[in-house]
């Protein structure tokens, strides 16, 4: 089963993502867009686990407190074969704590170490055609604050659709 670690978002973000969403497909209705249900942030991607158990018994021992994460902007990662928009969140450091704290659990539990910098964001579209981010600045982010109350444990379902990706397991802060 293919796992990761993430947060997830009220409703009221939700409905912002979408709204991003549905400007960005009038821009460009070629790309694959990511479906509301898929919307999430990652924290730690996992890979191929044969036994979710012994991760969810590590990540029920984080403690962490509730904090706050507020929207901030469209940004997209280019690369030759395929791209990625996304919106990201201010990084605060209650945010980066958790994510050192997942890491160092999982990593301790013989994870493999994440090779890339962590750029926290939410993915809105794949595939998309080149230069679309010339295109952001009709595409504004309402700096929308929100809670983060809890982390969770995802798998990943693959589809004809494209990927599904569906909560194992959630870790309340407190």
């Amino acid at each position: 089963m293919e796992l990761f670690v993430g947060l997830d978002f009220p409703p009221e973000v939700i409905h912002e993502l979408e709204r991003v969403q549905r400007m960005l497909r009038l821009l460009d209705p070629s790309a694959h867009y990511e479906p509301a249900d898929n919307y999430h942030l990652t924290l730690r991607y996992i890979g191929e686990a044969s036994d979710d158990e012994s991760i969810v018994q590590r990540l029920e021992r984080i403690r962490g407190e509730r904090f706050r994460l507020t929207l901030q902007e469209l940004g997209i990662f280019e690369n030759a074969d395929w791209n990625v928009v996304w919106v990201n969140v201010r990084e605060e450091p209650c945010l980066l704590a958790l994510k050192d704290k997942i890491d160092r659990m999982l990593t301790d539990a013989g994870d493999r170490i994440e090779l890339y910098p962590f750029n926290p964001h939410i993915s809105l579209a794949y595939y998309g055609r080149p230069g679309i981010s010339d295109e952001f600045s009709t595409c504004p982010v309402a700096p929308l604050p929100f809670e983060v109350s809890s982390f969770h444990l995802y798998a990943v379902d693959h589809s004809p659709d494209g990927p599904r990706f569906r909560k194992v397991r959630a870790f309340k802060l407190t």
